[in-house]
């Protein structure tokens, strides 16, 4: 999984990368930068502020519809979905803008840094453990309307994909409403499986009607997720046809993230044609 539950909340780990490197790049600046009517104060104040804008400018443009779909929730700064291109562009823009001569070339090195650092550090992925959970488990739980389900028996040869899920958690619900509105786009077996609460609670705050191809199950004593050892949720997990692990996702799921997930699960599909 990718994130780390830090009390009520699920902080991802890109985020985690983030601290060390916004302190490094803050203290360097003091260091480096000379201090010319706080010019360095209010370039590092605006390099923030421009490279999470330019991040989340980047990210709707590059899955537009992804987002037009979500509406307001552009403008959450803890919605997830930020494209590193677009901050790196927006934050190079503000330093030519502010800086001038030395200070601007040193400002911009040090953007670039700490930009390489923190790709480096999502493709290395340290804080990362092996998933606990690489097969699909054969178990059986009991669907809203009484049925016993067991998905790895009903997947057939599409891949699976799970989301676990609470109804008072607000991401698992905004989550558990994107899944559903994308089940008829997603090759793949869709499951919502309800952890540690009774039929009733489920339904009280569940997002309106699911869509008929998404399986609705509760796992009231939380099989699930002590199976897989999420670190909070939503958890959502992909499935080959095979029922072996393709990706596993802790917390809310950006547009372009959802789009890699479909392109993974019609691969698989594609694949099991032949």
């Amino acid at each position: 999984m990718n994130g780390i539950a830090f009390g009520p909340w699920l902080i991802p780990h890109a985020w985690l990368y983030l601290l060390p490197l916004a302190s490094s790049l803050a203290v360097i600046t003091f260091r480096t930068l000379p201090d010319v009517q706080r010019q360095r104060e209010y370039w590092l104040a605006g390099l923030m502020f421009s490279w999470c804008l330019g991040a989340r400018l980047g990210a709707v443009a590059a899955a537009p519809e992804g987002w037009r779909a979500m509406g307001s929730l552009v403008l959450d700064p803890t919605q997830p979905g930020f494209s590193p291109i677009g901050g790196l562009i927006l934050a190079c823009i503000w330093t030519f803008w502010w800086l001038r001569g030395p200070a601007r070339r040193r400002a911009l090195a040090l953007v670039w840094m700490a930009q390489l650092a923190w790709l480096g550090l999502n493709a290395w992925h340290p804080l990362t453990s092996s998933p606990p959970l690489e097969q699909l488990p054969r178990l059986s739980l009991t669907a809203f309307d009484g049925r016993k389900v067991v998905p790895a028996a009903n997947a057939g040869n599409r891949p699976t994909l799970i989301l676990l899920w609470r109804s008072d958690c607000h991401h698992c619900l905004d989550t558990l409403s994107q899944l559903s509105a994308q089940s008829s786009t997603i090759a793949a077996q869709t499951v919502a499986i309800n952890e540690g609460e009774s039929l009733l609670q489920a339904l009280r705050q569940a997002p309106g009607p699911v869509r008929a191809d998404m399986t609705m199950l509760l796992d009231p004593r939380q099989h699930w997720l002590t199976l897989t050892r999420a670190p909070g949720l939503p958890a959502l997990m992909l499935f080959d046809h095979h029922g072996r692990l393709i990706d596993s996702h802790a917390g809310a799921m950006s547009p372009a993230r959802w789009r890699e997930w479909r392109q993974h699960a019609m691969t698989t599909t594609n694949a099991t044609s032949y």
